[in-house]
C-alpha cells in the first residue's frame, strides 16, 4: 500500500504467536502489531521499535486449573493460545453451582436426562 510518495505496511494483531521473548528478534517490526508470545509476553511496535507493555503474565492467573471456554464452532482447540486444553461435558448443558440446591451444589456433578415424558 502507498501513500504520499511512501510504502506504508499493513499492522496486524498478533494474538496466537506460538513464539518466546528470545524468537521474537527474528519477526519483522511493522508499526501497530500487537504480539502476544507464548511465555506470556505482550509488545506493540511503534515509531519503528518493538516496545514490551507486558513482561510476563502468568498462565495460572489467566487460564487457571478448571477454567472452562466455550466455543460455538467444532473445530479443535486442544492447544488454544499455546496451552492445554481438554473437551468436558460433551453432550451435556452447563449449570451454575448453587449451594443451597443439593442438585447443583457441587462443581462436576451429574444430572438430567435427555429424555423426559
Amino acid at each position: 500500500m502507498t501513500g504520499n510518495g511512501r510504502t506504508i505496511k499493513r499492522a496486524k494483531v498478533n494474538f496466537l504467536r506460538r513464539l518466546t521473548k528470545n524468537e521474537l528478534s527474528d519477526v519483522e517490526i511493522v508499526d501497530g502489531n500487537f504480539i502476544v508470545t507464548k511465555d506470556g509476553g505482550l509488545y506493540t511496535d511503534f515509531e519503528g521499535k518493538r516496545v514490551e507493555l507486558i513482561q510476563s503474565l502468568k498462565a495460572d492467573e489467566i487460564f487457571p486449573i478448571n477454567k472452562v471456554e466455550i466455543f460455538y464452532d467444532n473445530l479443535d482447540h486442544s492447544d488454544y493460545l499455546g496451552y492445554s486444553w481438554e473437551l468436558i461435558s460433551q453432550g451435556r448443558v452447563p449449570v451454575g453451582l448453587d449451594v443451597n440446591d443439593t442438585d447443583f451444589n457441587e462443581i462436576g456433578k451429574l444430572g438430567g436426562e435427555k429424555i423426559h415424558n
